[in-house]
C-alpha cells in the first residue's frame, strides 16, 4: 500500500508521526503530477523534488487505478487552463478598471473646465451689458436736447466756441 523512504521519523504515541529525522515538521499533501493524480501522501517540508532517503516520504493512498492514470491528467490540465484562463480574465479586469478611472478622472476635469468656460462666458455678456449701460448713461447725460438729434444720426460738435451746430452724415 505505501512506499516508506529510508529516512527516519520521529513518532508519538499514537503512533502518527509529526518530525521528519532531520527536525522539520511532516505535512499531508496531495500529488497533482500526471503519474499519481489526486494521491496523498506524507512528506518533510524539506522534501522537494521528491528527494528520497533525504527526508522522510509516504504515500498515504494506494496507488491510482490505470483509468484514473488515463482520465486525471486531462482534467488536471484542463483546470489549469481554467485557472490560467481565471487569472488573464482577473488581469483584464484589472486594466479595465485603471482605464475607467482614468476616463471618470478626465470627465471629471472637462466638467470642471465647462464651468470654467460657463461661467467666463456669462461674465463677458455681464460686462457688455454694463458697459452699454453706462454707455448710454454717459451720452444721455451730455445733454438731454440732443438726445434726439444723436438718436436720429446727427453729431453735435462746436462751431465758434459756443455755440453747437449740427453735422448731417
Amino acid at each position: 500500500m505505501s512506499e516508506i523512504s529510508t529516512s527516519e521519523m520521529s513518532t508519538t504515541s499514537s503512533g502518527t508521526s509529526q518530525y521528519c529525522a532531520c527536525g522539520t515538521k511532516i505535512i499531508r499533501q496531495t500529488s497533482l503530477i500526471d503519474l499519481s493524480p489526486g494521491r496523498r501522501f506524507d512528506a518533510c517540508d524539506k522534501n522537494w523534488n521528491n528527494r528520497r532517503g533525504m527526508h522522510y516520504f509516504e504515500w498515504v493512498d494506494n496507488e491510482t487505478c490505470p483509468r484514473g492514470k488515463q482520465v486525471v491528467p486531462g482534467l488536471l490540465r484542463r483546470l489549469r487552463a481554467m485557472e490560467e484562463e481565471g487569472r488573464a480574465k482577473e488581469e483584464q479586469l484589472r486594466a479595465v478598471e485603471a482605464k475607467k478611472k482614468e476616463l471618470q478622472q478626465k470627465l471629471k476635469e472637462m466638467v470642471q473646465e465647462k464651468k470654467v468656460l460657463e461661467w467666463g462666458h456669462g461674465q463677458r455678456q455681464l460686462i457688455m451689458w454694463v458697459s452699454l449701460i453706462f454707455f448710454l448713461g454717459f451720452v444721455y447725460n451730455i445733454s438731454d436736447e440732443w438726445e434726439v438729434v444723436i438718436v436720429m444720426g446727427f453729431v453735435p460738435f462746436e462751431c465758434n466756441g459756443s455755440e453747437m451746430c449740427i453735422s448731417v452724415p
